[in-house]
């Protein structure tokens, strides 16, 4: 390295002046106030605290080592110099690889035109870079280890490009910001190309699960928010819905949603320790249920499976019959509007009928959820032909009673979101309780409206 940037080095920049640089490196374009705020870690409400932020953009500028764009009315981003990066190359490690134009891994470092961003696209870069620095914080906290891999970076798949992957555990996380710009035929086509990616030899050999976290950025208004998640849920649905495998799941949530939903959810249900899930089948086995993990009938499903298969047996390892009726079930849980559980109700006719080929007998699906409300809305994307659908049933795991019998805590939803709970053994008899989005009839759902009997 020359001279003048080890003098540079030595004498003039700071530990978190090479923090700095080392972000733009990997994050391309970050909105000064992400610097400032995440890296240097100084508020904007002093007059003090403000002269250092003086202070800090004087020193990255006038040393050559970033450069200054405007990309959206009173918003300023920071951009790496090649100044910058031959100094951050020298005192941090950076990753000691490019991607050439055939999509080849090459030794070697990136370049700031290559790193460099047109203005126009630099909000996008910003919104995707701040889910990365929450998530890094959270991630400190509890010591999880993981990668971050920018577009730019991410050599380990050349099939699909995700606008950034983390990779934690034995999981490779795509994530897709959306900043409500997209058209219907856009979002369509990005799905085509997940569906050729899962056709493809790279996908076919991977090690890792996939899940795609599609951000629904740039929108303020809760319910606009709601319905950009369900319009971007409909074209999964259209276009690739039936590729949607034990290898791959997608979750659309917004960013904040998102987050809550990599640590509170799926890093405990990864490290088996989700309390949502483990409470209710602790309840289950509490009752004399045996459970068995679904992934043993992946080959009588042909590649399908559902989350756990739970039967009642009797002394003999037989399943035990109430009212005829054999008491086993797929059971699967819908905590976090995963795509892959809809993938599988979508497919339950099939798979029953498939398990009935190989074992002679029919069987029940039972989807646990924590919001009835959510599930309905998710199930009606799917058309009339799963609501109302006989032996698919649902727990609300915020009414689920343990001195209940199993029976009485299952529910089965209408067309028109007519909530009704079964109430015999054989499942024929049901009540109805309430309708989605009608508060007067919900007010009374003690009482008993209607009773519908329908065949085993």
């Amino acid at each position: 390295m020359k001279k003048s940037l080890l003098t540079l080095l030595e004498k003039t920049l700071k530990d978190e002046d090479l923090l700095a640089l080392s972000h733009l490196y990997l994050y391309r374009a970050m909105d000064v106030e992400q610097i400032l705020s995440y890296v240097y870690k100084v508020d904007n409400e002093t007059t003090s605290d403000k002269r250092k932020r003086t202070v800090i953009k004087k020193r990255l500028t006038e040393n050559g080592l970033v450069t200054i764009s405007t990309y959206n009315p009173g918003k300023e981003a920071f951009q790496i110099t090649n100044k910058g990066i031959d100094i951050v190359r020298y005192a941090r490690d950076l990753p000691k690889e490019v991607l050439d134009d055939n999509k080849q891994v090459k030794r070697g470092y990136y370049t700031a035109a290559d790193l460099n961003l047109n203005p126009r696209l630099i909000n996008h870069q910003v919104h995707l870079n701040q889910i990365m620095l929450e998530f890094g914080e959270l991630a400190r906290k509890i010591g999880l280890p993981w990668r971050y891999y920018d577009e730019k970076f991410l050599s380990g798949y050349s099939g699909i490009r995700p606008d950034g992957m983390i990779s934690i555990l034995d999981h490779d996380l795509f994530i897709e910001v959306d900043m409500a710009t997209e058209s219907r035929a856009q979002l369509i086509e990005k799905w085509q190309h997940y569906r050729a990616f899962v056709h493809s030899e790279e996908f076919r050999n991977k090690s890792r699960k996939i899940i795609v976290l599609f951000d629904v950025d740039n929108i303020v208004s809760k319910n606009k928010k709601r319905k950009r998640v369900q319009l971007v849920k409909q074209t999964i649905v259209e276009a690739f819905l039936d590729e949607v495998s034990d290898g791959i799941d997608i979750v659309v949530k917004p960013k904040e949603d998102l987050l809550s939903y990599i640590f509170e959810s799926l890093i405990p249900r990864i490290l088996n320790k989700n309390s949502d899930e483990n409470n209710t089948l602790r309840i289950l086995e509490e009752s004399g249920w045996t459970l068995s993990y679904g992934h043993q009938l992946n080959k009588v499903l042909a590649g399908d499976f559902y989350n756990y298969f739970i039967r009642k047996l009797d002394n003999d390892g037989q399943v035990i019959k109430f009212s005829g009726t054999l008491q086993e079930y797929f059971l699967d849980f819908y905590l976090d509007e995963e795509i892959s559980v809809l993938h599988r109700i979508e497919n339950f006719n099939r798979n029953s009928t498939l398990f009935k080929e190989a074992y002679g007998r029919g069987i029940r699906l039972i989807i646990a959820t924590k919001n009835i409300d959510s599930l309905f809305e998710d199930l009606s994307l799917l058309g009339k032909k799963i609501l109302g659908q006989p032996n698919i049933f649902i727990i609300d795991l915020n009414k689920m009673s343990p001195k209940d019998e199993l029976f009485q805590n299952l529910f089965t939803l209408g067309v028109n979101g007519e909530v009704y709970q079964i109430t015999s053994r054989d499942h024929s008899r049901q009540e109805f309780r309430y309708q989605i989005g009608k508060t007067d009839l919900k007010n009374k759902s003690g009482r008993i409206k209607e009773v519908k009997k329908r065949g085993k």
